[in-house]
This record gives C-alpha cells, structure tokens and sequence, in this order.
C-alpha cells in the first residue's frame, strides 16, 4: 500500500487513491478510465520533485475532461508532510494541516497571459527525444519530438509513405506507441506493407506470381502471431469507410493522446481529409494546421502529416518546401518541413553518390536546429519495402524476433536458406 495513500486515509480521506506502478507509467488511466467518470472533481497529489512535476503536467493534459485541482505543497509528499508537522506540532495538527492542504488545492485554469519571468527554460536534455531509427537522419535532426509538427512531401510514388511507415515502426521499437490515418490505403493493405517492414527479408516468404512470372515476396503466416503481438495496444488505425473530417481525425487523437498517451501520429493525407469550417480551402487548411499545432503543445506530441505537392511544372522533376498544394501558411507554420525524392535514371548517371542510391530526403526546414535545404541519400529494399542508409538498418531485428526466439526451439521455424527465392 502507498504510504502517501495510507497518511490520508488516516487524516479521514477517505477517497484517496494512489497510482500503482510509478509516475513513468500511465496505463491506469485506460484501466481506470470508466471509474474516473462517476467524479465531478479530480484533485492531483504529486511528489513536489522533477519526476512528480512531469507526472502531474501528463495527466493534466490527459484528463482535462474533469475539472482538476492541484495540492501545492512545500513538502515532498504527505508523508513527509505529516512526519515534519508532528514533529514540530504534533500529530493532530500534522493531520489538520494535510486536510487543509487538500481544501485549498488550486483549481487548474486555461491561462492565456503570463509573465515570462515566470516561464520555465526549457532543457532539452531533459526532453527524450523518439529516435527516427535512422543514424544520418538523427544525427542530422536530433529524432523528433513532443511539441512538434513536421510536413511530409513528395511527388506521387516517390515513397514518403512508406518512409513514415518504416519510421513508424522503429519508434514502436522503442516504446512509442502511436496512432495513424491513412486516407488512401486500406487498413488491411496497411498492415501488409507494415508486416513487410516489420519481417525484413530473412523472415518473409514468397508465392509464384501468375501475373508477372516470378517469385514475389510476402509475410510469412507462421510469423503473424508475434506480428501481431508487437503492434498489440502499440499501434492503432482510424478505422472509418467514411469521407473522414479533420474533426473526427482530431477528436480521435485527443482520445488516444489522454487514454492511451499516444505520442507519435501520422495523418496520411491532408487532401483526403474532409477539411470543416468556414472561408475558402486555404483558410481552412491554414485553421487545420493552427488546431494541429496547439494539439502537439497540448499533448507533447509529434505529428507527421503529408502534404502532397501541387502538379510540377514541365521539366521538374523534385520538389521544394515552396511545393506543397495550398496555403504557404502550411510549410510557414509547420516545425518541420521533409521532402522525399524518388531519383531519376538521370540523376544517379550523373551523380556518383546519387548511383548507389534510391532516394533523397531533404530537409527544407527544421526551425528547431535552423537546418535548411540539408539531404541524406536512401537506398530501398524492394521486397521488404525498407529504406536504409547502412547495412544494419537494412537487416535491423525488430524486438518480436528475440520474443519468438525465446519461445520457439523447432529448427524448421527459421529460415532455413541464407538467399531468398526472390534473389
């Protein structure tokens, strides 16, 4: 039992609760979700220390539907508060000041003027970063992070998509869980290229292609439990046939982001999103990306959005952040701004670099850093559809291989060939 739990229920607190694994871990708040709705009010406790105080602005953010109050305390915990009161006076007023304290909590207000000398200097070493699983590209950009809004783009077919899937993955790898739309692909088509990705070469397997007449690769089913394990309550799809709105996608990743503390969300596009509100299509893409902006500072969250570019003149053949269809409003507004390039025959003849290489991603704009117009080269794995600057990224083992390892000794369970039937 929590000791801070069991002070309060001794100063006659009757309805006091504690969290049950730490302030890093928030899965009550699904668990609890149900409960927490019979109460008008909730009133926060934290330890008055760093970890505490990153505990209490999480569930503040999380739980904003109630109407929360904080205890501000010079001590520690109620623990500590009820030893150093009895000390001093005495255990009944040890017991009355903790219930005053709990009166008095501070109901949490929107605030929206403040006094800078009040404001708290952000220091990035204490901010973790979600590693994009890419040595060049961390390197270049540091990963991502909670607060900020980063605009994909691309010609079609140039391969952004799977690039954000792949990126996608590696942070699930990490522990980062995350939520995505994906206006143009079905779920079911979704979770193939992701089962790709995932699997790698080693672990796919192939059928014959009656159309084109060679070997194609494709998931292995005996893999699919440990797939499916390794996305389970890490990954969620919004799931709707429908012409979704961008307040529908907004709502659903407010829900995610308070009860499942989703940090990591991918809208894949912006132009099949039905687009709500008034004015003309640039004013409401310059409202939608505004609504995005304030969600990642609200919820400490990263957002990847595609942004698909206007029809490129005769002759261009690569895009710039000056690209993107619609309002300039959405690559001025944005943290950062990518573009992805599938390179031409032309280039890679004409490039030394370019001729081992797939792809570019360019960095038009990252406003944290002040990087502009920086770019990393890609090659492509075809059959499992990843990207990769080293050989490491290119046969990296996701965390589902060493739990199948574990529980599978049958020999025949692996593959059994060094070359796959595709090669």
């Amino acid at each position: 039992m929590n000791p801070d739990k069991l002070v309060l229920d001794e100063c006659g607190i009757k309805n006091a609760v504690s969290i049950p694994s730490g302030t890093l871990e928030f899965a009550w708040i699904d668990e609890c979700w149900e409960w927490m709705e019979r109460f008008k009010e909730i009133i926060i406790w934290s330890d008055n220390d760093v970890a505490g105080k990153g505990f209490q602005q999480e569930v503040l953010a999380r739980l904003e539907d109630w109407k929360l109050k904080v205890v501000k305390s010079q001590y520690k915990d109620a623990n500590e508060m009820l030893y150093q009161i009895t000390k001093e006076k005495g255990q009944d007023e040890a017991k009355k000041a903790i219930r005053n304290t709990i009166e008095n909590a501070m109901s949490i207000k929107k605030e929206y003027i403040t006094n800078l000398a009040n404001v708290k200097r952000k220091d990035y070493r204490e901010i973790k970063s979600i590693s994009t699983g890419f040595h060049m590209l961390d390197e270049l950009i540091g990963g991502t992070y909670g607060g900020m809004l980063t605009i994909w783009t691309g010609f079609n077919g140039s391969g952004k998509s799977t690039m954000l899937s792949n990126i996608i993955l590696n942070g699930l790898d990490d522990g980062n869980r995350a939520f995505a739309y994906s206006g143009e692909l079905a779920k079911e088509d979704f979770k193939e290229w992701m089962d790709l990705q995932l699997s790698g070469t080693k672990y796919l397997t192939s059928y014959d292609c009656p159309v084109k007449k060679q070997a194609i690769p494709t998931p292995d089913p005996k893999y699919y439990k440990y797939l499916d394990e390794f996305y389970d309550e890490m990954i969620y799809l919004f799931d709707s046939e429908d012409y979704a709105t961008d307040n529908d996608i907004i709502s659903a990743m407010e829900y995610m982001a308070k009860r499942e503390g989703v940090k990591i969300f991918l809208i894949d596009n912006m132009l099949t999103m039905n687009i709500t509100g008034s004015g003309d299509i640039n004013e409401k893409q310059a409202k939608l990306i505004m609504k995005l902006k304030g969600f990642t500072r609200k919820f400490n969250a990263a957002i990847h959005l595609v942004a698909h570019p206007r029809k490129p003149a005769p002759g261009e053949v690569r895009v710039n952040k000056y690209s993107v269809s619609g309002t300039a409003n959405i690559t001025d507004l944005a943290d950062r701004v990518i573009g992805f390039h599938r390179l031409t025959k032309k280039e890679m003849a004409e490039d030394e670099v370019y001729s081992l290489n797939n792809n570019v991603l360019m960095v038009f704009k990252d406003r944290k850093f002040g990087i502009f117009d920086e770019e990393i080269p890609f090659k492509f794995d075809y059959f499992s559809k990843r990207y990769y600057t080293n050989e490491e990224e290119r046969t990296r083992e996701y965390s589902w291989v060493k739990k199948m390892r574990k529980d599978v000794k049958q020999p025949d369970f692996y593959p059994t060939v060094e070359k796959a039937p595709w090669d």
